[in-house]
């Protein structure tokens, strides 16, 4: 249940990096977003509540493409 849990916040964190990459040229694809979402599933297993503030660095790995 907890890595449920942190998978689905991994999901909310990843889109809100996707909403505000606007200004990237090329949209992201599904599985695109797919990996990414796993990527910070993984950032946050590692980091726990350290790793939000990478997702919210509007110059981090988590912002990119738009969806």
């Amino acid at each position: 249940m907890k890595k449920v849990f942190w998978l689905m916040a991994a999901v909310v964190f990843c889109s809100f990096g996707f909403i505000h990459s606007a200004i990237a040229e090329e949209r992201a694809t599904v599985e695109e977003i797919y990996e990414m979402c796993i990527k910070a599933a993984n950032v946050l297993e590692v980091l726990g509540h350290d790793a939000l503030s990478e997702f919210n660095n509007p110059e981090g790995e988590f912002v990119w493409k738009y969806s």
